[in-house]
């Protein structure tokens, strides 16, 4: 009859035990490497779709003609609380509208930047820098566009 040694099954124990935590914090260090990935990508998919929609607004009111005019509303941060900038750029060819990101990656900063281009380059004031507020006024007068930022530039 063999005698069961309470001390080596502890001992088995605790070396599966540490083995299952260490599988544990590998599964969960991946899991919030992926989560970090996922929030990336979404900020920066909101961003260009903030540059396609301001760009289709802005050429909407130039199509528009004479003394057309629209507000547009936009969120103040992206997600995640991400900050941004719009600038606005006209010249004798068309123009564009930038979104503009400073971010942080691998230890440098950086900005990054979504465009789209525009119809007409007549823009006044361009570049025009804007604080993205809730919302824009864009208007067309004198085949120009115009833009107001109640809250402030």
């Amino acid at each position: 009859m063999r005698k069961c040694s309470y001390s080596q099954a502890s001992v088995d124990f605790l070396l599966v035990l540490s083995m299952a935590m260490l599988l544990l914090l590998v599964f969960v260090q991946t899991i919030l490497s992926r989560q970090g990935d996922l929030a990336e990508t979404q900020w920066r998919m909101q961003a260009e779709h903030i540059a396609e929609k301001l760009a289709k607004e802005i050429n909407a009111v130039y199509l528009a003609g004479e003394n057309a005019s629209k507000n547009v509303t936009l969120p103040e941060r992206l997600r995640g609380g991400k900050n941004y900038t719009i600038e606005i750029r006209g010249s004798p060819e068309p123009g564009a509208v930038l979104i503009l990101i400073p971010f942080t990656g691998k230890g440098e900063e950086e900005t990054l930047y979504y465009s789209q281009r525009l119809i007409t380059g007549n823009i006044n004031g361009t570049p025009l820098t804007l604080s993205p507020h809730a919302n824009i006024y864009i208007h067309r007068y004198n085949n120009t566009i115009y833009f107001a930022n109640p809250e402030g530039s």
